[in-house]
Order: structure tokens, then sequence, then C-alpha cells
């Protein structure tokens, strides 16, 4: 009894895993980035906490179908994931990304908006045509993935006005632009793996030092954008220490890439950029906040 119980927790363990938690929370976040950003308050209604799921489940959904769609790669480059080492049967991952979507659509069903809806829908089809056929694309696939990474901002932006104002503009830009970066980082470290299932990343077709110099730009021109909102006076003075950090972290992460570096060292860089998004989120809060 007592393994069988364990099994099922070690089982329960790798699904949560497939998931990428701090993915989920992060386009959660983003929800109520973009409607703090348009409203200049937080409202916890309903309403909100139905989008922020929204987001949640889908980017959940994405990432079990990615695992799913990348598992003759992740054999290469992860195969300590739980579908290539095993830990989860791609039934039961196929079975979770079901119920994964179809909570997804049914809170998405849920927000006052029909445009919301739409939005889910776009970011459906694009997630599914990333996974199964437009990664193997290279850069056009990881634009996709930055759009997707975005979209969570106007999606919470929507609840409040349909308005595109200009700091919404610079956090979707900014948005766009760290996560590219990020992406075509990702393929130096994933290069081995991405060659040998024909997905014509940067590196993969130029060489990682291309590569690594093409995602230092995508997020120098991050930094560049960033002090925008503070120059117009869009946001208050509150908005620059966290930005200031967000900006250091993605040039040291610039000069890091320039420099070049091992593999494990790219990868650990990486994920350190999510450290730098999650940062920049908080100035957009923080300095459009009506405190």
């Amino acid at each position: 009894m007592r393994s069988q119980d364990s099994t099922k927790v070690q089982n329960l363990s790798s699904l949560i895993t497939m998931l990428r938690l701090p993915n989920c929370v992060m386009m959660a976040s983003a929800v109520l980035v973009g409607y703090v950003v348009m409203a200049r308050r937080l409202d916890l209604s309903m309403n909100i906490l139905f989008a922020s799921l929204t987001a949640m489940l889908m980017t959940g959904f994405a990432n079990v179908t990615n695992d799913l769609a990348d598992l003759s790669v992740d054999l290469i480059n992860e195969p300590s994931r739980p579908l290539p080492s095993g830990t989860v049967k791609i039934s039961t991952a196929k079975v979770f990304s079901v119920i994964l979507l179809t909570l997804g659509l049914a809170f998405a069903l849920l927000t006052e908006k029909f445009l919301n809806f739409i939005l889910v829908l776009i970011a459906l089809v694009s997630a599914t045509s990333y996974n199964f056929s437009l990664k193997r694309t290279g850069l056009p696939g990881n634009a996709i993935v930055s759009l997707l990474v975005a979209l969570p901002f106007l999606y919470g932006a929507i609840l409040y006005s349909e308005r595109l104002e200009v700091t919404l503009t610079v956090l979707l830009l900014t948005a766009f632009l760290a996560n590219l970066g990020r992406e075509v980082q990702k393929g130096v470290v994933d290069v081995e793996g991405d060659v040998a299932r024909g997905i014509r990343t940067i590196a993969g077709r130029y060489g990682a030092e291309v590569a690594r110099k093409l995602a230092s730009a995508f997020y120098i021109s991050a930094v560049f954008l960033s002090p925008l909102p503070l120059a117009l006076g869009e946001v208050s003075l509150l908005y620059l220490p966290p930005i200031s950090v967000a900006d250091l972290g993605f040039v040291k992460s610039s000069v890091f890439l320039l420099r070049g570096g091992e593999r494990e060292k790219i990868r650990r860089e990486k994920n350190l950029v999510l450290l730098w998004m999650a940062l920049a989120q908080i100035a957009f809060i923080t300095g459009r906040y009506n405190w």
C-alpha cells in the first residue's frame, strides 16, 4: 500500500513538473499586470480571477502538449524529464492536457468580454501550431512563443479597456523582445537535439556565436525601450528601482552571452532571465498603480 501511495505521489509530482509552474504563475500574474497598467488599480473580482486561471491553465496545456510533441528531442536534450524518463505515461499526459484545456476554456467563457475569449482561441491555435509544426521554423517559431508570452498582458488590459496606451505598448514589446532573446538563447542549449529533429534554430543554422549575439541584441532592445514610460510621465518614480534591477539583469545576461560559455552555464543564465522578466512586471505594477 505504501509503495502504491508513493508511486501516486511521484506521478502527481511529475505531472506538476510538466506544467512548469513558474511559467504558469508568471502568465497568471501577467494578466494582473496588464489590468493594473490600464486601470491603475487592482480590482480583485471574480472576472480577474477567472482570467488569471485561464492564463495559468492554458499555459499548462501548452507546456504539456509541448512535452508530448518534443518527446524525441527531449530523449536527447532532457532525458530526465517526466515523459522521456518514463515517469509519466504518454496516455496520462494526453488526458492531463485535455483536462487543462477544458478547464482553461471554461474559465475563459466565464470572463465578461467576448474579445478575451477570441484571444484565448488565438493563443490555443498558436500554441498548438507551434508545438506540432511551427517549432521547426526556428526564429518564426520563437516569435510565436514570445507573442504567447506577451498576450496575457493584453488579455488582462482588455478586461478594463480596449485602448492601446503607450505604457501597455511598451510592456507588450519588452515582454516580446525579452522572451524572444530567451528563446534564441534556449536554442544554444538545445542545439544537439534540435538539429537531430530538423528544427532550424539560429544556433543550428548559423552557429552558437550568432545565436548568442542575436539573443543579446533582443535583451538590449528591451532595455532601451524600458525607460520610455518614465520619460513620457506615464509611470511614477516607483517604476525606477525594479526596472533598473531588471535592466541590469538583462545587461548582465547579454554580456555573459557575448563572452560565450558552457552549455550548462548558458542554461542557468536562461533561467535567470525569468527573474529579470518578473522584476519588470513588478516595475510596471508599482509604477502604474494609483497608490
